[in-house]
């Protein structure tokens, strides 16, 4: 008796899911044997040649075989726990790369405590979303194990290290790039999707025909000339003179501002950044946004920021001020596109696509149920990819949980969770006093001065701003 199509279709999934875990279950022996490897020939002192030997018998370059040596000994010293799940195939070999890449600057006991932490309820989790918990994890233990004004100063001098190069290429090619602070990163790639967008305008104007990552390459090359054609009129004005016209979303528990927890910070589009780097940017505007106690997914965000007092004691009390209780209703409006209060809501509670394995920040807000008969409202409205949504509305359901988590049931009958962006808020006690005002480090950070922020954009449900993702790290 022949099976349907659904049927074949599943058995191939589960075929591949089995696949997955046995070569998992392989990486980790080959990971045994280097261990081993490593061990009998520190034994037999023939240790300087071991890379020789792997790269000669497993066909190899000498560097990727040291490089697969020393990960071995890294999984087997600080990772112990996600060598274990590998062998047992709990744990796939994307997932433990994350693990082991997301720790690998770490001390052994710190990398040992995350993992135990992390691992094995992070066992579900596509790498992108363990990256981003490990990351999270990493920073809280290495700021509870740290000394908070010697982190704040190795954060300070990390960005006195910035820098610019470039490289010839082959065939008239070469490679630029930059390396920056998180929030110039962020600053950076916000504003060249921004003039990539109007390119793309002028491009269909002229009746131009370029992608969407060469028009971001050809600005790249021109931002320069740009620069100087801008500054023509005024030849004195330098990089520190620009105030940039974009505004990055940082959220910061209050306990953490406060100096009561360790807890990370993270900041949209970029990741977890650590409470020493949230001390570090000192922004100039501040929005309250209310989250819930038990999930800490916002639930409400103030209308209008306020301008961060200029005197330490003064912006301390000025965020005191800020805890107080709230009455929080979820409104539904009149109308299909959500307003910009609401919208402000939505895209920083929602912080990403919640379709299965997407991490896109380029999002429709959509209605979980189809305008008008499912209203405009927070409770109804969430952000999705232009393909998530479009599966949305061809065969798969999806079904939004309290606690900012998500659940896709596929036409073939498949689930797949999503978890929530957002993490419990830190308890700390009542009464528990902020410790004394500490002056900033010092060392050469960047001027950094947020604009007032615009309203945001509200494209209807269905469109999205276009353009492939940038990737998630650069060819150099």
């Amino acid at each position: 008796m022949s099976s349907s199509p659904e049927q074949e279709s599943n058995a191939l999934l589960d075929a591949c899911q089995e696949s997955l875990r046995a070569e998992a279950r392989l990486f980790a022996g080959r990971v045994r044997a280097l261990v081993r490897l490593d061990a009998l020939a520190d034994a037999g002192r023939t240790r300087r040649f071991l890379e020789l030997e792997v790269a000669g018998s497993l066909v190899v370059g000498q560097l990727t075989a040291a490089r697969w040596l020393a990960q071995a000994d890294r999984f087997d010293r600080a990772l112990p726990t996600t060598l274990s799940m590998l062998e047992a195939g709990a744990l796939l070999v994307g997932q433990a790369l994350a693990v082991l890449h997301t720790t690998e600057h770490c001390p052994e006991q710190i990398a040992a405590a995350v993992e135990a932490e992390v691992l094995p309820g992070g066992a579900d989790l596509c790498p992108g979303d363990l990256r981003r918990l490990v990351a999270a994890t990493v920073l809280r233990i290495e700021s509870e194990q740290s000394d908070a004004a010697a982190a704040e100063q190795r954060h300070a001098d990390a960005a006195a290290e910035r820098r610019t190069f470039s490289k010839p290429g082959t065939d008239g090619m070469g490679f630029a790039g930059a390396v920056l602070t998180a929030e110039q990163l962020r600053t950076w790639s916000l504003g060249l999707d921004e003039l990539e967008r109007s390119e793309r305008v002028s491009d269909r104007q002229a009746g131009n025909d370029r992608t969407a990552d060469q028009r971001r390459a050809d600005l790249f090359a021109a931002l320069p000339a740009m620069v100087l054609a801008g500054r023509a009129g005024n030849a004195s004005c330098v990089s520190t003179d620009i105030v940039p016209q974009i505004v990055l979303n940082v959220h910061v528990p209050m306990a953490t501002v406060l100096e009561l927890t360790r807890e990370p910070g993270s900041m949209d589009g970029h990741g977890p950044v650590s409470a020493e780097h949230v001390r570090l940017l000192r922004p100039t505007l501040l929005r309250r946004v209310l989250v819930d106690a038990d999930s800490g997914r916002p639930v409400a965000v103030d209308d209008k920021t306020s301008r961060v007092a200029a005197e330490p004691g003064a912006a301390r009390a000025q965020l005191l001020g800020m805890l107080r209780p709230d009455v929080v209703t979820d409104r539904a409006e009149p109308q299909h596109d959500p307003s910009a209060r609401l919208s402000r809501l939505v895209d920083l509670r929602d912080v990403r696509c919640a379709g299965p394995g997407c991490g896109s920040t380029r999002t429709d807000r959509d209605h979980l149920e189809p305008y008008p008969q499912g209203p405009t409202a927070a409770w109804n409205l969430g952000r999705l990819s232009a393909r998530c949504h479009a599966a949305k509305h061809n065969g798969w359901t999806l079904l939004r949980h309290p606690d900012g988590s998500t659940t896709w049931t596929s036409p073939l009958n498949r689930t797949y969770h999503r978890p929530s962006p957002h993490r419990p808020p830190p308890r700390v006690p009542h009464d528990a006093e902020p410790p004394p005002l500490r002056p900033p480090p010092v060392a050469n950070p960047p001027r950094w001065v947020p604009a007032p922020e615009p309203t945001p954009p509200v494209p209807p449900d269905g469109e999205t701003d276009g353009g492939p993702e940038l990737p998630a790290e650069p060819p150099f």
